[in-house]
């Protein structure tokens, strides 16, 4: 079972944890037996056993720690810790073995699941787990591993990273094949439909001596139909795979995707307000820009759709540029009476988070910081040449 701070429920926080979390150089695993006693209608644990690697990280010999209480081994944190959390598993508040990891950046100390695991360059993780053992459904003892887990997790964080950005680019490139097929189908019917129009006004040129009107009609219709083949060209660019980076309007790009989502947006009543300079240009591939963009305001109108009535579901889009980075800021505008707590989540944040460093040199975060909640991007800021 794995279980984040909000799950475990203890009230002592990994502020300052064992000297091991600044280890990150080797795979430390540490493991202890400990013996559960009731004394005086409290529970203690004591050490009955530990691995040698365990008594060299403490460098104490075993002979001095077995027999002592975890209270007295521990850092006063890590001891707290714990023992809340033995002392949960015991009073079966937590009835299977428990598996848990913290998590330490220069900020500071977290507990975490692992679903909740991701490493910044300074951060260094261990994991937790610990399984009880009972004797006539009572338990008597508990075995604790903890291990330093940095470098397993760094490894599986850059295959993960490779199989996004992989995925994402099949998903593009299966798209705009998608479409390519789409407008060569639509157009050999529009195609037909043009001459068919034709020959009719020519018949009836034939049989009516005033068909001024025809050609109106034709225009008309001509008219519409060429409007219709120029948006299947805009799907269609819009969704090509294209990795080539060129100065190029902001503007533009946000234009462009929300005509592409237009349908989308009137359907589930978003309304949008953009306020931002025309003339703010970034260096990147506007393909990949555009997309990105688009799908995360798909997630953040389904977020939208699901959290709000269909009045509260207005986003605020604000960009502008500083000494250094070109900042997009997506801020959700909504009733703060009516929606006193809300979680914001992009499904696919992890995806877009690394198509948007590795591919963009730039970062996202979300903004949940009482005041506001909403989307924040960062690129840099590249001067173009004259």
């Amino acid at each position: 079972m794995e279980l984040g701070l909000n799950s475990l429920g203890v009230s002592c926080l990994p502020e300052k944890m064992d000297s091991l979390i600044y280890n990150t150089g080797e795979p430390i695993e540490l493991t202890a037996e400990l013996e559960v006693v009731k004394e005086d209608s409290k529970v203690e644990f004591y050490i009955k056993n530990i691995n040698t690697m365990f008594s060299e990280y403490l460098k104490i010999a075993p002979k001095e720690i077995i027999g002592k209480n975890i209270l007295e081994l521990y850092e006063p944190c890590s001891a707290k810790l714990y023992y809340e959390v033995a002392l949960k598993i015991y009073n079966k508040e937590i009835k299977e073995d428990l598996k848990f990891y913290i998590k330490r950046t220069n900020s500071g100390s977290d507990i975490i699941s692992f679903n909740e695991i991701d490493l910044e360059k300074n951060a260094s993780c261990f994991e937790i787990s610990v399984y009880p053992f009972a004797e006539d459904k009572e338990i008597k003892k508990m075995f604790v591993v903890i291990k330093n887990v940095t470098k397993q997790l760094r490894k599986i964080q850059i295959l993960k990273e490779q199989y996004v950005v992989k995925n994402y680019n099949d998903k593009i490139i299966s798209m705009s094949d998608m479409i390519s097929n789409l407008s060569h189908v639509w157009r050999q019917p529009l195609n037909s439909l043009n001459f068919c129009i034709l020959n009719l006004i020519d018949e009836l040129k034939e049989e009516c001596k005033y068909c001024v009107d025809l050609e109106d009609y034709y225009n008309e219709m001509w008219e519409i139909m060429k409007n219709l083949s120029k948006k299947i060209d805009k799907f269609q660019s819009f969704f090509e795979c294209s990795e080539h980076n060129e100065y190029f309007g902001v503007k533009k790009c946000i234009d462009l995707t929300f005509e592409i989502m237009e349908e989308k947006i009137k359907k589930d009543n978003i309304k949008i307000n953009i306020e931002m300079d025309e003339k703010i240009n970034i260096y990147s591939s506007p393909n990949e820009f555009s997309q990105c963009i688009y799908h995360i305001f798909c997630d953040v109108i389904e977020f939208c759709k699901k959290s709000f009535d269909i009045n509260n579901r207005m986003v605020n889009i604000e960009i502008y540029s500083d000494a250094k980075y070109i900042n997009l800021k997506i801020k959700l505008i909504y009733d703060k009476e009516k929606y006193k707590t809300i979680n914001l989540n992009l499904e696919n944040l992890f995806t877009i988070k690394n198509i948007i460093e590795q591919r963009m040199n730039g970062t996202i975060d979300l903004i949940d910081d009482g005041l506001e909640n909403g989307v924040l991007l960062n690129f840099p800021l590249v001067v173009e040449e004259v």
